[in-house]
């Protein structure tokens, strides 16, 4: 009697975990079969692939199997969704990336779980757009703070500034109004020719316009009216206040007291902070020509030399891997021999208004950094029919990246691959876990002209891959199970299979190029 018994409670919970887990019921202990009974789970089935239990018996066992086998990896993927649900806090950018194909996954395959995922979806999903329309409120910030979500900090600041937007309108006007009355005076005038003759060499010019020369003795030539104030703009850091030229332009403009410097051809060359490195000027194609025309335009463009700087490096490769013309068309040879290369600026995370990213054009020229009169950061391979460098590109990408970004120092302390490929294309990255990635969503992403990149551990298993490296993908063969990560150095790439791409890399970043 209890033999049975033990057998009727194995087989109701049987049951229970067929209803629960979906089509995994064919795998239970008891030994139940997927379709034993009329109340094994069919939601699946009838939700997803419209097939109730009498078009079920209508199929071949053929069909049947290859169905099961869909379902089953639908539903195994739906359990990674499901198990967000689990982590403290709650990933709401892991959560996002759930799309609607996914959500409807999870519903159909795990009823209560399915449909808890799907609320809090619902409910953040409406939380994230309030935030970029700046209509985030109260109950919203609450929501996140009950549910531990791992946006709860970030909000309720974001709801702080919202608050402040009012105002920031009014300090916008106000220093607007500063700005001309500064113009019109003819201060932003006199201004403009002292940044002219700083950029000509004239180190000692923006200190004398300040009272920083007075200080010593010399007039205020100008007539700036800043006379008294204690500013000096005289290159080195000051005595008296600690700062660089650069913290004290910068503390003026925020303060009100003087707005950006007006006029001047800003310094061609990004900045370089590393002893012995020069800049040489270095002629060549942008891209293979001739017989090498048949080539990639990555690989051989894409060299990373001596700075941290391979997030960026890995998403100019990604992206010229499945788009080369919106490389080519992001970049401009012009008449004078110097390249405008086209790059997009995040707004600030406080601003609510405006474009997401904003277009912005960098020009530089073909003189590159050098050490001993080789190229010290990204180099190209391969020369032209005539003995001309070839693939130039990737160095002029660099180059214009660095001065976007400040100086080369700016670039090559390491960043995120996600941020890069933004800074390129103009659209938002997505990134997540490697564990959630498998090589069917690679596969699918690269059919659909995605740039992929992935992160590397810092101390990953496979003794092939570096650590705490950038890469990108170079090609996925779901028949094999590999993948073949691309390294920017220009070598060392390496094939690893699913488990392997797993267990060397932590995020994947993707990035649509402006398909979407």
């Amino acid at each position: 009697m209890l033999k049975k018994y033990l057998y009727l409670v194995a087989l109701a919970f049987s049951f229970y975990a067929a209803q629960n887990a979906g089509l995994a019921a064919e795998e239970t202990a008891a030994g139940v079969q997927w379709r034993a009974s009329s109340y094994t789970c069919w939601d699946y089935l009838e939700q997803r692939q419209e097939v109730d239990e009498a078009a079920w018996d209508a199929l071949t066992a053929s069909e049947q199997k290859t169905m099961l086998t869909e379902g089953k990896k639908a539903c195994a993927e739906a359990g990674k969704s499901v198990k967000l649900l689990s982590s403290s806090p709650l990933d709401g950018d892991r959560l996002l990336e759930i799309d609607s194909e996914g959500e409807a996954d999870a519903k159909a395959c795990f009823r209560q779980e399915g449909g808890l995922l799907s609320e809090k979806l619902r409910i953040l999903r409406g939380i994230n757009a309030r935030r970029e329309n700046g209509a985030l409120t109260e109950n919203d910030v609450n929501w996140l703070e009950d549910n531990d979500v791992s946006w709860a900090g970030q909000y309720k600041e974001a709801l702080k500034i919202q608050a402040l937007k009012p105002k920031l309108g009014e300090d916008s006007a106000k220093q607007q109004k500063k700005l001309d009355k500064f113009n019109a005076d003819g201060t932003g005038k006199r201004l403009s020719g002292i940044s002219s003759q700083a950029n000509q060499g004239d180190t000692a010019a923006i200190g004398k316009f300040f009272d920083g020369g007075a200080a010593r003795g010399e007039a205020d030539p100008a007539g700036s009216g800043l006379a008294g104030k204690g500013l000096s703009l005289k290159p080195g850091v000051m005595a008296t206040a600690g700062k660089t030229p650069e913290e004290q332009k910068l503390e003026l403009m925020q303060k009100g007291k003087a707005p950006p410097l007006l006029g001047g051809k800003p310094p061609e060359n990004p900045q370089i902070n590393k002893a012995g490195i020069v800049y040489q000027k270095i002629e060549g194609n942008l891209y293979a020509t001739g017989a090498n025309k048949t080539g990639d335009m990555y690989t051989m463009a894409i060299n990373q030399g001596n700075t941290g700087d391979c997030y960026f490096l890995a998403s100019a490769a990604a992206i010229a891997k499945k788009d080369p013309d919106f490389i080519r068309n992001s970049i401009t040879e012009n008449k004078d021999g110097t390249y405008s290369v086209d790059f997009y600026r995040e707004k600030p995370w406080y601003k609510f208004w405006g474009p997401a990213y904003t277009k912005e054009t960098v020009t530089v020229d073909n003189q590159f950094p050098t050490n001993a009169g080789k190229p010290e950061f990204n180099n190209s391979k391969g020369t032209s029919d005539t003995g001309k460098r070839e693939n130039m590109w990737g160095m002029v990408y660099e180059k214009a990246y660095a001065k976007f970004q400040g100086s080369y120092t700016a670039i090559g302390e390491g960043g995120w691959p996600s941020a890069a490929m933004a800074e390129i294309t103009g659209k938002a990255s997505t990134t997540q876990s490697s564990k959630s990635t498998s090589l069917e969503k690679i596969a699918e992403w690269e059919k659909k002209g995605y740039a992929i990149a992935a992160g590397s551990y810092k101390t990953p298993t496979n003794l092939g891959v570096v650590g705490g490296h950038a890469y990108y993908i170079l090609g996925v063969d779901t028949v094999k199970g590999t993948v073949t990560m691309g390294n920017p150095w220009g070598f060392k790439n390496v094939t690893l299979t699913e488990a392997e791409f797993q267990a060397n890399y932590a995020d994947v970043y993707v990035n649509t190029i402006q398909k979407e």
